[in-house]
Order: structure tokens, then sequence, then C-alpha cells
């Protein structure tokens, strides 16, 4: 930043950028037996995934289903319908989707989501890295669950993974990372490859997540957006 210490009858230039905030809207529909209804009271998240912030912006649809993110920083995002919300009205399956504001001041309309109901959505988690052998942020699939989970819950869940065709674990390698069970990550996969073999795993009645992973931030927070 610059400071200064104004003085009577003296003008001082000051010269520093100005980028324009992106804007993002769309509708949430839930599918039924062909038929598309707009849901209200879902919850839509903005991921960073340029690894300079774990802040997630988080904005709530209308009754119609409508919603819209303003002010939003330029960068490299992922947006997705909260898992979360979408159980509370049995319905998920749907992807999330690449976002890219630019400096210019991006405006994305039209961005809208279908759940398809009985389906889960994939939980995507965004968290720091504390370790030191990984400098860039990267995705991984934890089917680990979670301690407040009963525990026939998890040994039911242990005997499908168990039953899983092994073919549909080829590729998959584990890493360890404190606070985790069971993740492993697609060497060399982006975020889209991830996001298909954890909803694959929930489709089978797997549990699994996908969590970005980011070195040298600090812990994750969601900030509500500003109408």
């Amino acid at each position: 930043g610059v400071s200064i210490f104004p003085r009577a009858g003296q003008m001082v230039d000051l010269s520093f950028p100005i980028h324009l905030a992106g804007e993002i809207d769309g509708t949430v529909y839930v599918e039924e037996e062909g038929v598309q209804a707009q849901s209200g009271r879902l919850r839509i998240d903005l991921i960073p995934v340029d690894g300079t912030s774990t802040e997630v912006i988080s904005v709530t649809t209308a009754s119609d289903g409508y919603y819209e993110l303003s002010t939003v920083k330029p960068g490299n995002y992922l947006l997705t319908v909260n898992s979360e919300d979408a159980q509370n009205q049995n319905a998920g399956g749907s992807p999330p989707k690449a976002i890219k504001i630019g400096y210019e001041g991006t405006v994305l309309s039209g961005e809208d989501f279908i759940l398809q109901k009985s389906r889960k959505q994939v939980p995507v988690n965004i968290e720091n890295y504390a370790g030191k052998d990984i400098q860039r942020p990267f995705f991984a699939l934890d089917t680990g669950g979670t301690k407040d989970r009963s525990h026939l819950a998890l040994l039911l869940e242990k005997m499908m993974i168990n039953r899983f065709d092994v073919r549909d674990q080829q590729g998959l390698e584990p890493i360890a990372v404190e606070g985790h069970n069971d993740l492993k990550i697609i060497p060399g996969a982006d975020w889209t490859s991830h996001y298909e073999r954890c909803q694959k795993l929930n489709d089978e009645h797997i549990a699994c997540k996908m969590v970005l992973f980011v070195p040298g931030q600090k812990d994750a927070s969601t900030r509500t957006a500003q109408k």
C-alpha cells in the first residue's frame, strides 16, 4: 500500500490498478421422472482453485431456484451445489462448473444446475495442506467416512467397498494427509476425473467426497455473498 501525509495546498498523484468484479447467475432444478422443477433454499458454493485462498463464497437460491453471485474477484473457481442442502432434498448428481472471472469484469448468466432425484451430490471441500512436499493445489478423493457416523454405517460401507469392482479402483494411488483415513488421488488427472470417479462411487452407495488441498493457506472458511 501507499501512505501519504496531506499538506494544505498540495496535490498528490497516485497510480493503482482497478479490477472489475464479476457476476454469476443461474437457476437450480430438481428432476424427477423427466420432470424438472425449480428448487429453492439450496446453497451454491463458489470454491477458489488458484491456490491463493481457501475462502468459499456461498449464496442461497430464492424460492424459484434463482441465484446470483456478485462482486466476484478475478480468478478460477469451481461452482457447485452444496451437498448437504442437496441431500436434504434427496437429490444430486449435478457436476461442478469451472468458472473463470477475468479482470475486465466477466458476467456469466445461465449457469444452471439440474439435480436428479434419489442421487447423491458429491461433496466438494477445500482444505489447507500443511505438507512441504507438494507446492501446488491438488484434488483427492476421500472415502474414509467421518467420526460422527455410526459403527454400523461404517461397517456396511466397508463391506460395499470390499465388493466394489477392482477395475474401478485402478489408477487410484493412496496419499497420507493428517485427519483423513482413506485418501486417494488419480495421478496427473484434473478435477473432472476425480469428480467422475467420486460420483460413480456415490452411485454405488460408497460415500466419497472430493477435496481440494491448498498448500500454505489458512484453514478454509465460508463467506455468504452479499445480495
